[in-house]
């Protein structure tokens, strides 16, 4: 696996894989308002700010990506 740095040009692939999961996962135990709050939150702008920032990361297994985080310090 591989944990590497996103660039602007990830930018769709990460919003699929964020709105993907938040759909999937979230109203199992979330209502709709949270859910709804998460997926306007996870917007291609705020995903943009965050690799602008440097802070998000894609993590790949085989060449496949499975996943994306944002590590912020504090």
């Amino acid at each position: 696996m591989e944990y590497i740095k996103a660039d602007t040009t990830d930018t769709e692939l990460i919003y699929e894989l964020v709105q993907d999961t938040v759909r999937a996962a979230y109203p199992k135990y979330y209502p709709a308002e949270v859910v709804d709050f998460f997926s306007r939150h996870h917007s291609k702008e705020n995903i943009i700010r965050d690799i602008n920032e440097g802070c998000s990361r894609i993590l790949y297994n085989k060449g496949r990506a499975v996943g994306t985080g944002t590590i912020i310090e504090i």
